[in-house]
Formats: structure tokens, sequence, C-alpha cells
């Protein structure tokens, strides 16, 4: 009886440990891959209306979900700042990691934000971060169907500018 309740023991400890290993293994991996990037706010409703005017634009695309995932640059020259808003199947992969200031969410879609400096009269970062996992296979689709949004704020006016589109959906 001893002997069967040894047994058992070390059965039980081995499982558990070779458990215990792919548990550790698997989470690293997850990891490795994963980094923490500020979260970004709006400091006032003003500039909602330029992603408001983006995804309206968007949602007329073949590649656009409810969760499309955007770049946008910020382009500092003087009194004049540039925004330009890329949307795409590919856009939203945070494959430039060591120049993005953080991340806007807006409607459920994730607004990556790279630039030199962050306007403090259009965002500001909060106090918490946003895991951010970019995954070992990723890869560049041949679908090349984007969007290119062009705006400038002057004098605290934010002008639409133009948009570049391609992928539209037939009619």
């Amino acid at each position: 009886m001893k002997n069967k309740l040894l047994i058992d023991k070390v059965l039980f400890t081995f499982v558990l440990t070779i458990l215990s290993v792919n548990i550790w293994a698997t989470s690293s991996d997850t990891l490795q891959n994963a980094y923490y990037v500020p979260k970004l706010e709006f400091e006032n409703n003003t500039y909602k209306k330029v992603l408001n005017k983006v995804l309206s634009l968007d949602q007329e695309c073949i590649y656009f979900t409810p969760s499309l995932e955007y770049g946008i640059w910020l382009i500092n020259c003087k009194d004049t700042l540039f925004i330009t808003i890329e949307g795409g199947s590919q856009q939203g992969k945070p494959f430039r990691l060591k120049k993005i200031m953080g991340v806007l969410k807006y409607k459920n879609h994730d607004f990556f934000v790279y630039g030199d400096s962050l306007p403090n009269a259009i965002l500001r970062r909060s106090n918490k971060n946003i895991r951010i996992i970019v995954p070992d296979n990723y890869t560049i689709s041949e679908d090349d169907s984007h969007s290119m949004h062009y705006f400038c704020v002057y004098n605290s006016y934010c002008y639409y500018l133009k948009s570049v589109r391609r992928g539209l959906k037939k009619k």
C-alpha cells in the first residue's frame, strides 16, 4: 500500500512538473513578443472629429473591419502640425515600436501614434500602458488596399487636406 502511494506521489509530481514547464514555455514565448506602450487620450473632444472622418471614409473600403488598426504620423513644422493617418490590413502591426509614442483607442480601433513629440493641445499620455503582442510569424500581405488621410492643424484649427484610398468597395 505504501509503495502504491509512493508511486502515485512520484507520478503526480512528474506530471505536474511536465505541465509546469510546458505552461512556462508557452507564457515566456508570449511575453517575449509583448511590448508595453503608453495609452494616449484626447486632451479635448475637438480632434475626435478627425478620427470620425477617417472611420466614415474607410467604411467604404474593402479592408475595413470594426476593429481595424491605424498608424498616425505627427510632423511638427514651425507653427503647423501635419497629421497623416494610414489604415489598411497591414497598418496597425507595430513593427516600428522604437518610434511609437503611444496608442489611442477610439471606437474599438487602435491608432498607433508615431512622431518626435506629442502635441499637448491634442493628446496626452495617461497613467496606463497597453500591452501589444507582436507575432513571430508576421508577414506582409500581398493585399495593398489601404488609405491615407491628410490633415493639418494651424492656429488651433484642424483642416482636412485630402484622402488617397485604394481598395474601394464595388457598388
